[in-house]
């Protein structure tokens, strides 16, 4: 099935069912088709959102799931002042805007991660909403207002949703419970997540479908685009049957073939080459005054002057050389992380013996 062929609509997607898997259901296989069916859905609606707005649409501004450096390039293209204002002195276009029932932590720490007084983009569930209502308000068609996150944190989602229908509601809510020590939250960090015991992390070259894998641009990157979004992606191995793996991911360009199911490697690069190449976006634009004049500005390389560094550009057979002559800089990583049919076996046993 091609990204946008007779696929079903979002409320068909995500329309959970009471009650979950008998623990002889949970494959590998059967597991990773229903990460991949939520996954899919998740991007594509992103991608159906940001079109709208590109060609003169607000509505697709209201709600749904974006990366914080893309929302806000919306808002100035389509004169949405006020709130790009609102959302800029508040911190929220730097350290994140939570989604509908989870709410931001304050933090007294002051490093480039908690620069605002916040954790960049860790959303935690609010006390006294069950996890099935929290993931809803996370889903298309069903969130009632946009929300900031990162490409792992749509995995993230997606693994949810996976979990969701597998453990059906009543156990999912007793695990994720906000009260309990795996309360249902987001972060771009996933040992800072609860889905941790659910994953297995392993260290390999190869690669297999379900699989999701980090994608490293080259190191100047972060020199010029201190504040940028594409220092690395997290994709989503969908197919896997020849020389050339076709991925998925939130922020990540569909192919332009629409029989395709995913983007190459070569893809990816041509975006981190394409963001790379951007005028990169000034801290101020993204916090308050007095947020900004404390910060700390960054440094370059000795022998460059900060305006070589914001005109210098890379093609896609650079970073494509670089990933191949460094490959512990640029390109994917050896780590894959992925949904564990064991682990979901084990965890549904232990929340209701008699499935055993």
């Amino acid at each position: 099935m091609s990204c946008t062929a007779s696929l079903e609509s979002p409320s068909e997607v995500f329309a959970f069912q009471d009650e979950g898997w008998e623990t002889e259901q949970i494959t590998d296989e059967k597991v990773q088709k229903v990460f991949l069916k939520y996954f899919r859905a998740f991007v594509l609606d992103a991608e159906k959102r940001t079109n709208a707005v590109a060609t003169g649409s607000l509505d697709g501004l209201q709600r749904g799931h974006w990366l914080d450096n893309s929302y806000g390039l919306a808002l100035k293209e389509r004169g949405q002042t006020p709130r790009y204002e609102w959302l800029r002195k508040r911190g929220n276009l730097y350290h994140g805007f939570a989604p509908q029932g989870f709410h931001l932590v304050p933090t007294q720490r002051d490093t480039r991660l908690f620069r605002t007084g916040f954790r960049i983009s860790h959303y935690i569930l609010d006390k006294g909403i069950e996890p099935s209502i929290g993931l809803e308000s996370l889903l298309p068609l069903k969130n009632k207002r946009f929300y900031f996150i990162d490409s792992h944190e749509a995995v993230e989602i997606a693994w949810y949703c996976t979990i969701r229908e597998i453990f059906g509601k009543k156990h999912f809510n007793t695990y994720f419970d906000p009260n309990s020590p795996h309360s249902l939250c987001l972060d771009v960090d996933l040992n800072k997540t609860p889905l941790l015991p659910f994953i297995e992390v392993e260290e390999r070259e190869s690669l297999r479908v379900g699989d999701n894998c980090f994608y490293r641009n080259v190191p100047l990157y972060r020199t010029k685009h201190p504040e940028g979004n594409y220092s690395g992606w997290h994709v989503v191995c969908v197919e896997n049957t020849s020389s050339a793996p076709l991925h998925l991911g939130f922020g990540l360009p569909l192919p332009e073939d629409k029989d395709k199911k995913g983007v190459t490697e070569k893809d990816i690069y041509r975006l981190f080459s394409q963001e790379f190449n951007r005028k990169p976006i000034n801290l101020r634009d993204l916090v308050s005054e007095k947020v900004f004049q404390n910060s700390v500005t960054h440094s370059v390389p000795y022998h460059l002057s900060l305006s070589e560094v914001e005109a210098m550009e890379i093609t896609v057979e650079q970073i494509a050389k670089s990933a191949q002559t460094h490959p512990s800089l640029v390109g994917s990583t050896r780590e894959k992380e992925r949904l564990s049919a064991a682990k979901l076996k084990a965890h549904l046993i232990a929340l209701s013996p008699m499935k055993a």
